[in-house]
């Protein structure tokens, strides 16, 4: 925050990201592609999860009858 409270703008009114370029959000984030690529990948396994757990009280319910 002091770094953009420090970084002066000629407008007054001027977008920080303007301003700073690449340095304004600093991180390692995922690309889109791989992140879309690994949420893909989550959803079909718990979709699994999800399927044999159904499996299993269908089961057990019959089973209790």
């Amino acid at each position: 925050m002091t770094n953009w409270e420090s970084v002066p703008d000629s407008s007054g009114a001027g977008d920080t990201n303007e301003i700073l370029g690449k340095d304004a959000f600093p991180g390692k984030g995922m690309s889109r592609d791989d992140e879309v690529t690994a949420l893909k990948r989550e959803l079909a396994k718990v979709k699994k999860e999800r399927d044999f757990l159904k499996e299993a009280a269908a089961y057990f319910a019959k089973e209790s009858k």
